[in-house]
């Protein structure tokens, strides 16, 4: 403010306040966990001070690493490690001209003249505010609360669907779920309340909306507030509201592809929690390790995708990652998962840090190859839907590379910036059994006894049970006709055929992938099917783990694919 040349009078009475939020205001934070905090600040500070000054201030601390402003996105924010805590840093301009010690964040009044992303950035502190108040009866009831809280969020992360960022569930969306359910059961043990979460959430009819209170609107300040009428479309599958005004979607992010993966994980922890809740009382607690055991995603799909994301430095790595993790979602959700297809689809949150799986033939340096971070796509192919032997992703990669990706070059043009030469995605088709084995975690046995698990679940999946039940019955009808064949002929009333022998054709090749953003110019991502010999069918998910709004057939079988001589498959 003194560089600005105000009265030292205004100065010095202009004031700021700085805010916690999410897991850490509400005390259910673990370690490792970040920090969300949000400074706000009088009419006289601008975003542009926020992430000029006040960010050169900051990274040049010595105990300040790995810091990444984004100024471009819907919520402006600064990421950094301060001391090894990662801390997510906020920015809100209020249109007084002083923020005193006495300022009531939670009063709408304080709304009144703020800018979309200052709003965005205010509902943080004043939805955990309110979320906090509703649990907060007694300290038993409180209590019940963040133990569940701290439940659901080991669980998800375990099952990897805790990112809100890649289209499942948050911090916050898992705080007003379990504040809703609460609500319903207020008297409710912490295990009961476990058990009602996934009992409530598994038969809960979306796009209903989850909500703990009624959304108000104030006609004096006049920021838009969710609208269930209004907002009955496409983009709103799951809605979890936020309490504070103005209320939003706060799984906006949520779509038909990742509402089927949590639907059928919420159907497995209730299954779970509801026979222990049924057997005798385990005086040791190892009846719950089941719940949280770690997701077999590397070997629950036929197909994967690895996304190699690399750039030629690490300062511009984390600007570049950040970019490209924000629109990943959109790339698995509308340009594969609807015009794809696919029975299913799951983008695994946890990305490999250093760990570059690209093609060896791609042209990537040295610098490249170590900075790098690589996300894994599963899928499986819905049969019925095939049009053709061939499954080209080709056209959804490209369009991918030049709505989505191409992006980021413009942005840095439109901040008179020149692009970085070096920023890419490389993306690369694996099979299930082809996948390399340090994706596997060790601790649960490695890649072969994730093969055997998966075996196991094949066999005992109530849908390959019955696939293998109708395959073993139609044997026996063809061989009773063929008793009945030959009984006519002994009799004289037909002459005996030699079936024709099928001929057999070779099977179609595979290219390897690479998708264009700035410097990679060509893309080749044709996955045809496999054949039958060569990889086992999938395993089928049980009826009521598909979701609610994705109909597949039960019984579609896998169509295979074979890679080409020119990968290093």
């Amino acid at each position: 403010l003194h560089v600005r040349r105000l009265p030292p009078e205004v100065a010095d009475a202009a004031g700021g306040d700085l805010y916690t939020s999410g897991s850490y205001r509400l005390g259910v934070h673990e370690p490792g966990a970040d920090i969300d905090a949000i400074v706000v600040s009088p009419t006289h500070c601008t975003r542009e001070d926020f992430f000029d000054t006040l960010a050169d201030r900051i990274a040049g601390r010595p105990e300040v690493a790995n810091f990444s402003p984004v100024a471009t996105a819907a919520v402006p924010i600064m990421t950094f490690d301060m001391d090894g805590i990662n801390i997510d840093l906020m920015f809100a301009q209020l249109s007084t001209s002083s923020v005193g010690n006495n300022l009531d964040i939670d009063d709408d009044g304080i709304l009144v003249g703020v800018d979309a992303a200052t709003a965005k950035s205010l509902n943080a502190p004043r939805v955990t505010n309110l979320i906090a108040r509703f649990v907060s009866g007694n300290a038993k009831r409180y209590d019940a609360f963040l133990l569940t809280v701290r439940c659901i969020r080991r669980w998800a992360k375990a099952r990897g669907l805790y990112s809100n960022k890649m289209g499942y569930w948050g911090g916050v969306n898992i705080a007003i779920a379990v504040a809703f359910v609460l609500q319903l059961y207020p008297e409710a043990s912490p295990a009961a309340l476990l058990r009602k979460f996934f009992l409530v959430f598994k038969t809960w009819r979306w796009p209903n909306p989850v909500m703990l209170c009624r959304p108000h609107d104030v006609p004096e300040i006049g920021l838009p507030v969710w609208n269930g009428f209004v907002s009955s479309t496409g983009r709103h599958v799951a809605p979890i509201i936020t309490p504070a005004y103005p209320a939003m979607n706060s799984t906006l992010a949520v779509s038909r592809q990742t509402l089927q993966i949590l639907h059928s994980e919420i159907v497995r922890g209730h299954q779970i929690v509801d026979a222990i809740y049924r057997q005798a009382p385990d005086p040791t607690g190892n009846c719950w390790e089941q719940l949280f055991q770690p997701a077999d995603f590397y070997s629950s799909y036929p197909h994967y995708i690895s996304l190699c994301i690399v750039s030629p430095s690490t300062k511009t790595l984390q600007a570049w990652a950040g970019f490209v993790e924000s629109r990943l979602r959109r790339l698995v959700s509308e340009n594969l998962g609807r015009s794809l297809p696919l029975r299913k689809v799951q983008l695994w949150p946890k990305g490999i840090q250093e760990g570059c799986y690209a093609d060896l033939a791609a042209r990537l340096t040295q610098a490249q190859r170590k900075n790098a971070i690589t996300y894994f796509v599963g899928f499986a192919i819905d049969r019925p839907r095939m049009r053709g032997e061939r499954l080209d992703v080709e056209r959804m990669l490209q369009q991918f590379g030049v709505n989505d990706l191409a992006r980021f070059g413009q942005q840095a043009l439109e901040q008179g910036e020149q692009p970085t030469i070096g920023n890419d995605v490389i993306v690369r088709y694996h099979r299930r059994r082809t996948l390399p084995r340090d994706l596997f975690d060790k601790e649960t046995g490695g890649k072969n006894a994730a093969m055997l698990r998966y075996r196991k679940r094949k066999r005992e999946d109530p849908a390959y049970k019955e696939k293998v039940r109708l395959k073993k019955l139609e044997q026996l009808k063809k061989r009773v006709e063929e008793m009945q064949r030959r009984k006519r002929e002994r009799d004289g009333d037909i002459k005996i055929e030699k079936p024709e022998v099928p001929t057999e054709t070779p099977n179609d090749i595979v290219s390897s992938t690479t998708l264009p953003t700035e410097s990679q110019d060509t893309v080749s991502s044709t996955i045809p099917t496999e054949s039958q010999d060569t990889l086992p069918p999938p395993e089928d998910s049980p009826a009521d783990a598909r979701g609610p709004y994705l109909d597949s057939p039960a019984d579609a079988q896998e169509p295979p694919l074979v890679p080409s001589s020119d990968t290093l498959d």
